[in-house]
């Protein structure tokens, strides 16, 4: 899993840290988007079932062994969105607006892992 991810997604190279030496245990990713005043902040990587368990506290029989954790945040940058002038409505429409985003964003990146 670590090793798809790796070439999927890095084009990692194991010699790039071969002054450190040892084993690669972990690895994972971030993008930070900006647009307007909104930012994006989307975190991947292979998580294996144990570490899973300790994240989402879930039953280990409903999850599979390897998995591919995705969070994406997305939030408003500046005072603006927090002034006493702001509309109720205007920040409803931003959070259904972020749901609908996330989905799609989660979804393609997902989809850029299957090749």
């Amino acid at each position: 899993m670590i090793s798809n991810y790796k070439n999927s997604l890095l084009n990692f190279k194991p010699d790039n840290f071969s002054e450190i030496g040892g084993k690669l245990v972990d690895v994972g990713i971030s993008y930070d988007i900006e647009k307007d005043h909104s930012m994006y902040h989307l975190t991947s990587g292979p998580m294996k079932r144990s570490q899973a368990i300790e994240v989402f506290q879930v039953k280990k029989e409903k999850l599979p062994e390897r998995g591919i954790f995705v969070d994406l945040d997305i939030y408003r940058k500046g005072e603006m969105f927090y002034g006493a002038d702001y509309r109720r409505s205007r920040m409803i429409a931003f959070v259904r607006e972020s749901f609908s985003k996330g989905e799609k964003v989660v979804s393609e990146f997902l989809e850029g892992l299957d090749g």
